[in-house]
């Protein structure tokens, strides 16, 4: 987990109601984790209850890897999620 990325100042696509409901399988999203830190996760399918993804704490700005290591699976909850990897990551 590392250092989250803000949005808007450093130029990844906000996760508006519109962007969150377009979201699917290949997805990249970053989500925040308790203590503020955060992990990009790719979203693999859609459930009811959320998005399960794959971690990948390695696209994080700080390598420093706390609770989530690289290829864990996640369920990913739409409030957790804080920016989006639209055109960087994947295309949204």
């Amino acid at each position: 987990m590392g250092k989250c990325a803000h949005a808007a100042q450093d130029g990844y696509a906000e996760p508006t109601e519109e962007k969150l409901e377009s979201l699917g399988p290949g997805c990249f999203v970053q989500i925040m984790e308790p203590g503020e830190s955060c992990c990009w996760v790719e979203i693999t399918s859609i459930e009811d209850s959320g998005f399960n993804s794959i971690a990948h704490p390695a696209l994080s700005d700080c390598k420093e890897y706390e609770n989530i290591t690289e290829g864990d699976q996640v369920l990913v909850n739409r409030d957790q999620i804080t920016a989006l990897g639209c055109d960087r990551f994947c295309f949204c």
